[in-house]
């Protein structure tokens, strides 16, 4: 149990930009859920929705479970779910018809654009390190890809003359990105360096086709390390609240959408199936556009 929690810990700070009280709380509940399993005789490898629901009937009829901690107990479990499936351990989804009870639309955080460049401008060009750290931004917050794409980012997926990016996300779904000349500009002295000190004997040689790997492993690197390189960095240029590879992305949907782009391009952009998650956005563009109103205006 304790294996299957750490992992997922892992795979949710680096998808779901999470609070540390958030994060505790889901890991809380899928904890309490594995230990209602184990007590039914079943796992997180085989459990049905029928072990879902039993579940849900425990906490509100035995524990008194409040209606907002049941949605966050859903959420955590979809969440749950969806870690087992990235990871191959289960290829079914018994919650995939499961509804969850509506408590108000939440928005997603982001960050301006002057952060951001805070961010970037914190990185020097002259280290491996700093470069790949500035490259991964650049390509998450330049492109709006998931923490999980841009991780297993390859090569042969740029056409370097057209500058586009094929991604393939979730449900195997392609989609094809745009690719700016600072993110081309960067990406080549990443990998320049990358070769230089493979030729100085410094680091071993590498011969595949992912952008982002360990150099002394040729692995690739976990979500975990690009949450912790993230927070390490919001913490040096002084932003204090949480900011994670998924609210990159989120900066880099509402940037679009303050520029006049459409939400169906938007969609496309993201790889979002359905415009109802696209949607999401122009409520943090209209609270956004609320918030410098009461600042600046004099009537506000």
């Amino acid at each position: 149990m304790d294996k299957v929690l750490s992992l997922y810990e892992s795979y949710i700070r680096g998808e779901l930009g999470l609070s540390e009280a958030t994060l505790s709380t889901y890991l809380y509940q899928v904890r309490k859920f594995l230990v209602f399993l184990s007590g039914r005789n079943t796992s997180y490898t085989d459990f049905s929705v029928d072990d879902f629901e039993a579940f849900l009937a425990y906490t509100v009829d035995e524990l008194r479970q409040k209606e907002n901690t049941t949605v966050i107990s859903i959420n955590a479990l979809r969440s749950f779910m969806k870690f087992l499936r990235v990871e191959g351990i289960r290829k079914d989804n018994p919650l995939e018809n499961v509804s969850t009870p509506k408590l108000g639309q939440r928005i997603p955080k982001v960050v301006s654009h002057q952060e951001v460049m805070r961010m970037l401008h914190a990185l020097s060009e002259d280290s491996l390190d700093a470069l790949r750290d500035k490259c991964l931004l650049l390509f998450i917050y330049g492109s709006g890809l998931r923490s999980s794409e841009v991780m297993n980012l390859s090569y042969d997926m740029i056409n370097f003359e057209s500058q586009f990016l094929k991604i393939r996300g979730k449900g195997s779904k392609e989609r094809q990105v745009p690719v700016s000349d600072e993110q081309i500009r960067v990406l080549n002295l990443y990998t320049a360096k990358m070769k230089e000190l493979m030729s100085e004997g410094k680091i071993p040689e590498y011969k595949g086709a992912l952008i982002f790997v360990n150099p002394k492993t040729g692995k690739v690197f976990t979500r975990q390390y690009l949450f912790l390189h993230i927070k390490s960095l919001i913490k040096k240029v002084g932003i204090v609240r949480n900011v994670s590879a998924h609210t990159l992305r989120h900066a880099f949907a509402t940037e679009l959408l303050d520029n006049g782009a459409d939400l169906k391009s938007i969609q496309e952009l993201l790889g979002h199936s359905s415009m109802t998650t696209t949607e999401i956005y122009t409520h943090v563009a209209k609270s956004r556009m609320h918030k410098i109103y009461e600042k600046t205006h004099p009537r506000s």
